[in-house]
Parts: structure tokens; sequence; C-alpha cells
């Protein structure tokens, strides 16, 4: 745990640095070129397969409910085309079902940290389109109120990080130089989370890669 929680300060300090590196270069900016931006949305994840569950390898799959993903960062717009953005927020889904068992009351959470590049036609204002692609880390945590599988029966958390990495597409519409709304579609991946002994017997739960499909409503203030 404890090396886990330092690569959980090293990642989000990291990412911190990222997002406060984005500063004008070159000569004179048109003003209200730095933007914050939050928003808020249903996640659908994508089912995965429990590859090891302490020791054994039962391939059972993982079915999720629709869960919510909350995004907030900001960014810096360098022209008409082109913003750079730091973004983090949540992503949480629980769990509909594990075949092979009855007993499955847990969820499953990311906390992402991404450094974004966001593509945008501002020429088309005040509907602006928009696309980009981020990478970084994501601290995935697993939250059991109670899970049976292959006879043994756990409860608990436990934390870990992998590398993340988001593609995303939308529109904006802007009231004015500063506020806009926007829908965007973005979907998260990640590693494979393993999640250690803490919360069993010796041994780990180790899951596929994370994939999720998230439709985010935000709203956007630039100054």
């Amino acid at each position: 745990m404890n090396a886990k929680h330092r690569r959980l300060n090293l990642a989000a300090a990291f990412c911190s640095l990222m997002a406060l590196s984005i500063v004008p270069v070159g000569g004179q900016e048109p003003s209200q070129n730095f933007y914050v931006i939050g928003g808020l949305g249903p996640a659908l994840a994508e089912d995965m397969k429990v590859r090891e569950f302490f020791g054994s390898s039962p391939g059972a799959k993982v079915e999720f409910d629709t869960g919510v993903r909350f995004s907030i960062g900001g960014g810096y717009q360098f022209n008409d085309w082109l913003a750079a953005e730091f973004e983090t927020g949540l992503i949480y889904n629980s769990v509909d079902r594990v075949s092979g068992t009855s007993d499955a009351d847990f969820s499953v959470s990311h906390v992402p940290f991404l450094a974004n590049v966001v593509f945008q036609c501002s020429h088309t204002a005040p509907f602006v389109p928009y696309a980009g692609v981020g990478a970084g880390f994501a601290a995935s945590v697993i939250d059991i109120d109670s899970f049976t599988l292959s006879g043994m029966r756990i409860t608990g958390s436990e934390s870990d990080i992998v590398f993340a990495y988001q593609a995303f597409i939308g529109a904006r519409y802007e009231f004015n130089d500063r506020m806009g709304v926007s829908l965007t579609y973005k979907y998260f991946g990640a590693g494979e989370p393993e999640w250690e002994s803490s919360i069993g017997p010796s041994g780990r739960i180790k899951f596929d890669r994370i994939g999720s499909h998230a439709l985010v409503a935000a709203f956007t203030y630039k100054f």
C-alpha cells in the first residue's frame, strides 16, 4: 500500500506540473485564453473479465450498471485551432452481475490525471466543434461490500495506479467571449488494475483492461 500511495502522489504531482506548465509563448496573446471546465454525465463501463482471483484464474465476466463521470479541469487556448488542458475527476460504476456467482456487491471507480490536446474550429462560433486525445495516469479503486468467487468471500477496498488515456469529440455553444456549454462523448481506457491481498488472503485480484464510454455535459469559463 505505501508503494502504491507513493506512486499515486508522484502521478498527481507529475500531471499537476504539466497543467501548471501550460503558459503563453511568443509575443502578445489575445485575452481570455485560459479557461476552466467542469462537467457531468452518464458512464457506461465495458464488460471485463476477472483474470486472477487470489491464485485462481476463473475468467468470470463482470457486467456493470450505468454509472457517472464527473470531470473538472483547466487549460490554455493557444489559437483558434489548438488548446492544451489538464483534466481530473471521477468515473464510478457499481457491478450489475458477475458470471459464476450471485454474491457480487462492489464498485469500481477511477480518478484520472490526464493531459489533453484539443483541436477545435473557432471560426464556426457560436457553435464550436472539437476533438482531442489525452494520456496520463488513473487511480483505480475497488470497493467491495461482499464478493464471493471460487468459494472465497472477501470484503474491503484497495487501489492501484495504471496508465490511462482517452479520446473525445463534441461541440460547444458559446454565449459570449467567456462562457459556453458543451456536450462531449469521451472514451476512457486504462491498463489492467491489480488489487493486492489486504482485501483477502495472500494473492491479488486482477481485471482486464478498462474501457468506459461517457456523455458529458459541461460548462466552460474563460478568463
